[in-house]
């Protein structure tokens, strides 16, 4: 076990409120406007957003085969992560790295983006990044049809990530012009060998493998909404809560690029009116 997964293995042991979590799949409007408050304020934190709105934007992540994952204790989302599949719209990294993530396409790599993370400030001593990542990887290993898994990070902790995901560099270093001009380099990991090198490491203490916090099984992972359904179940947004959203961060249909504006419109019907007033 590397340094970095000794450090984690003792946050997570130490976590005093093991019992109260639950790692689960964002399928009500309060954990999906929750998660996107808390990413906004983390990207604020660092400095990639200063416009002052209540949640961060992205068209990708309403899209109904995206997932949002959400780590909650008791009713409060203190950790989000999301997976986001190749659409009509691409993924957010096609802005950054264009020419990285169509060289995966014209190869017929079936691949998701990991991304939109974060964790509130409080809890950020936890170790729960490895909770959060690790049932990505479950999700995208087991229940879908990718390759691989991507992800623009930093470049100073690209190696970070190879240690603890075992994800490799791709591309080269750009500028995310949307985040501040943050610097980004592309990773790419394949999922089955990150759940396993994850696994292998034994980062998971007896306690949280105990109380079913994560394991290799989707139904123990606990990301099944109260009503039981499908993993696979196209999931829409309702009304009352996209109105909210875009409201939250405010923005309307029409200001959006066309072909996001397109889809959003045809899936939202209810954003034409939102649009219409001044």
């Amino acid at each position: 076990m590397n340094r970095k997964y000794e450090k984690l293995s003792h946050q997570l042991d130490k976590l005093p409120f093991i019992d109260e979590l639950r790692i689960k799949f964002a399928t009500t409007s309060d954990e999906f406007l929750q998660a996107m408050k808390l990413i906004h304020q983390a990207y604020e934190k660092k400095g990639l957003v200063n416009d002052n709105k209540e949640c961060y934007f992205s068209p990708y992540i309403l899209l109904p085969k995206n997932k949002i994952i959400v780590i909650k204790k008791n009713q409060k989302v203190i950790g989000t992560i999301s997976v986001i599949e190749d659409s009509p719209l691409g993924i957010p990294m096609d802005k950054v790295h264009p020419e990285d993530i169509n060289s995966l396409r014209k190869k017929k790599i079936n691949f998701i983006e990991i991304g939109a993370f974060a964790i509130a400030p409080k809890y950020h001593h936890y170790g729960l990044s490895l909770l959060l990542y690790r049932a990505a990887f479950i999700y995208i290993n087991q229940y879908t049809n990718a390759d691989c898994a991507v992800i623009a990070v930093h470049p100073r902790v690209s190696k970070l990530y190879n240690n603890l995901f075992q994800f490799e560099v791709f591309g080269n270093e750009k500028e995310y012009e949307s985040l501040n001009d943050a610097k980004s380099i592309p990773l790419l990991a394949k999922s089955s060998n990150s759940v396993k090198f994850i696994k292998n490491n034994k980062i998971l203490s007896r306690d949280i493998e105990k109380n079913n916090i994560l394991s290799e099984y989707t139904d123990s992972l606990n990301i099944y909404d109260s009503e039981g359904k499908d993993i696979d179940n196209i999931f829409i947004w309702n009304d009352n809560c996209i109105l909210n959203y875009f409201n939250k961060c405010e923005i309307k249909l029409n200001q959006l690029p066309l072909k996001q504006k397109e889809l959003l419109d045809w899936l939202y019907p209810v954003l034409r009116s939102h649009s219409s007033i001044d």
